[in-house]
């Protein structure tokens, strides 16, 4: 148990790393790697049946899922209204405005799947 409780602090250590970052455009990039890490914490189930039985990691397991579900849902909120935003920024008139006082388009959030899975 004390392998499954390494590899546990391991990846939670790489997410937490992972997830602090400095401009906006980082914190996209590292959120997709966290997200993917986070996504192999959730896979240890699969990978090790004997785990299911236990009720800390199945506790950790729904938590981490109902949060994993949360960022879904704000990163599609996000995305909405960078679409807004975009569409304003780059819209005529109003392009004339932002352009004046230096306004741009924001980066969407994109989380990158394996082609034929939903991780």
């Amino acid at each position: 148990m004390s392998g499954y409780r390494r590899h546990e602090r391991e990846l939670f250590e790489s997410v937490a790393a992972l997830r602090r970052a400095a401009s906006r455009a980082e914190r996209i990039q590292r959120d997709g790697a966290a997200t993917r890490v986070s996504r192999g914490l959730l896979a240890l189930r699969e990978r090790y049946p004997e785990l299911q039985a236990n009720p800390l990691f199945s506790d950790l397991h729904g938590r981490l899922w109902a949060l994993e579900e949360k960022l879904a849902a704000s990163r599609s909120f996000y995305n909405g209204v960078c679409r807004e935003w975009n569409n304003l920024v780059q819209g005529f008139p109003t392009m004339l405005v932002a352009k004046l006082f230096g306004h741009r388009a924001l980066p969407f959030f994109a989380i990158e799947t394996r082609p034929g899975t939903n991780r």
